[in-house]
């Protein structure tokens, strides 16, 4: 994270899944630099969510739990917008609350949002609904603003496999969906 910290220099870090309380996400928080924190303790053997923040950006809580924290953030004098950095009910059977909830904080505000973090392999079908398809043309018409950096690492499943290691990084900077090229299978 040192590293990440370090090349990216963000102003917010959202992690998903670390398996950690409230005073190891302070310290983490203390050696990069942080100004604030907000966390949320995992449970069992899994979950746990924690946002970093920079002096320098403004943000309300909306709301949270064990699955999300729901923000809304302004910095740099840009305009407020929605942030909801989500961590997705492992149990299969589950993943259909997990849309009724990502629906609901989506109707919580209609400031410009971003949706981020572990959905858990949900997904859905835009084919035949004409509602869906409208709300995936409105993100592809905000994609050339936005700057994504990710992160891949290699998950622990037990605490064993702890720490959890980092296989790299990449930012995606001002996406142009017109350019994309069609992948066949």
């Amino acid at each position: 994270m040192h590293d990440l910290k370090r090349s990216f220099n963000p102003d917010v870090l959202f992690l998903m899944e670390t398996k950690a309380n409230q005073s190891l996400m302070e310290s983490y928080r203390v050696r990069l630099g942080f100004i604030e924190k907000l966390a949320v303790d995992y449970r069992g053997r899994s979950g746990g969510l924690c946002m970093f923040l920079l002096t320098m950006v403004i943000v309300i809580l909306l709301t949270y739990s064990k699955f999300y924290v729901d923000v809304c953030i302004t910095s740099h004098g840009l305009k407020l917008w929605q942030l909801i950095g989500f961590y997705g009910n492992p149990v299969p059977v589950e993943r259909l609350r997990v849309w009724t909830l990502l629906r609901r904080l989506r109707d919580i505000s209609n400031l410009p949002r971003l949706s981020l973090g572990d959905f858990n392999e949900l997904g859905v079908d835009i084919g035949s609904s004409t509602v869906a398809r409208c709300v995936v043309n409105l993100v592809l018409g905000y994609l050339n603003n936005l700057v994504i950096e990710m992160a891949f690492l290699v998950q622990a499943n037990t605490d064993g496999e702890l720490p959890e290691s980092l296989l790299g990084t990449c930012r995606l900077n001002h996406l142009d969906a017109a350019k994309a090229v069609l992948v066949k299978p």
